[in-house]
């Protein structure tokens, strides 16, 4: 699971900005290399992977004690079942996971725009 976060929330992102700004300085790059072409332009398919991998890692770590600890209240008589929900916050890592999907959508676009520009001033 750890491989799975590391590589959907830390290489996969840095390689895709990485991508993206070596394109934007020589689009010649992107015909040339195919693994350079699927980072810059068609890995944002993946690009909910990680957010997915960490909801089931933080919903297992979560609900692992959670239920354990609720279940065993039910034990006596009259118990009846609390699940705490009131205690969840954004934290500084919501806002930087929202600004990095941001900038990769806008630089992407930016990115097809310039390569369709080239390509249309090279086919007239």
């Amino acid at each position: 699971m750890a491989v799975l976060v590391l590589l959907f929330s830390v290489v996969f992102p840095a390689l895709k900005v990485i991508a993206v700004g070596l394109c934007l300085s020589d689009l010649s790059l992107l015909k040339k290399y195919r693994l350079l072409r699927f980072f810059a332009l068609e890995s944002s398919k993946w690009s909910m992977a990680d957010v997915m991998a960490l909801a089931i890692f933080m919903a297992f770590v979560a609900f692992n004690g959670l239920i354990g600890s609720a279940m065993s209240g039910l034990k006596g008589p009259g118990a009846e079942l609390v699940i705490p929900t009131d205690s969840s916050k954004i934290l500084p890592g919501y806002y930087l996971f929202v600004g990095y999907c941001v900038a990769s959508l806008w630089l992407a676009k930016k990115l097809e725009r310039r390569l369709r520009a080239v390509n249309s001033g090279a086919a007239g």
